[in-house]
């Protein structure tokens, strides 16, 4: 790890107390740093990815130390208010979504542990990030319908691609009544969400050109999801 500072900055307050940053400093070196061609090469590109992954970093952060947190009671109380067909559906959406996020994940950083070593330092620590953001609150439009990969060797539940808009679109039109009941908790907390992503650095991954509506109708299933994890 010699061409790599990782550094958790407080902003305020006591190590305990912090709000923190990761700021990320690749140190500065040439081709005379290494052997052969092809590894500064690899080193030049995998530095690229210092910025991207700073960003992405302190946006995972934000979501488990600040934005999340105060929405968990909101969380617990939608929970509880499912009805036995949108448990149903939240279950199998959920276990579908695990099984896809896992297959996105051996695809981007390979099923064996020489290829995860082999990988460019920060070109691996940014994979790891976008799993774990993706596991705290879930994509279901990145991760279901709009694949990061083909997930060619992956078996669909329905043993077709339509299966995952059908479940979506389902679980979609049952919780109409919950957005209706949680109109201005539901519209806070997704301005909130919205901002944790903005930065210019930051780039959430297989969005597509989705319309507002369609965009919309995947952020409440997501939503959903989230409130039934």
């Amino acid at each position: 790890m010699k061409h790599l500072i990782l550094l958790i900055v407080p902003i305020f307050g006591f190590a305990c107390s912090l709000k923190a940053q990761i700021i990320v400093s690749p140190l500065k070196a040439d081709s005379s740093d290494f052997p052969k061609t092809y590894q500064w090469n690899l080193w030049k590109q995998d530095s690229l990815h210092a910025v991207p992954f700073e960003a992405r970093t302190n946006s995972l952060i934000r979501l488990h130390r600040t934005l999340l947190p105060p929405y968990y009671d909101l969380k617990k109380e939608i929970k509880k208010s499912f009805s036995e067909e949108q448990f149903r559906l939240l279950t199998t959406l959920d276990s579908a979504y695990s099984a896809q996020l896992e297959e996105i994940k051996l695809r981007m950083l390979g099923k064996s542990s020489e290829l995860n070593q082999n990988l460019p330092i920060l070109t691996y620590l940014e994979i790891l990030i976008i799993y774990e953001t993706l596991e705290v609150y879930p994509d279901v439009y990145a991760v279901m319908v709009k694949k990061v990969y083909p997930a060619s060797g992956y078996k669909h539940w329905s043993g077709t691609i339509d299966w995952e808009q059908s479940i979506t679109n389902r679980v979609y039109e049952t919780g109409e009544s919950i957005f209706k009941r949680y109109q201005q908790p539901y519209a806070d907390f997704s301005r909130s969400l919205a901002l944790n992503f903005q930065s210019k650095d930051y780039m959430l991954i297989n969005q597509g050109a989705l319309d507002e509506t369609d965009r919309e109708k995947f952020n409440r299933v997501s939503f959903l999801l989230w409130c039934f994890r």
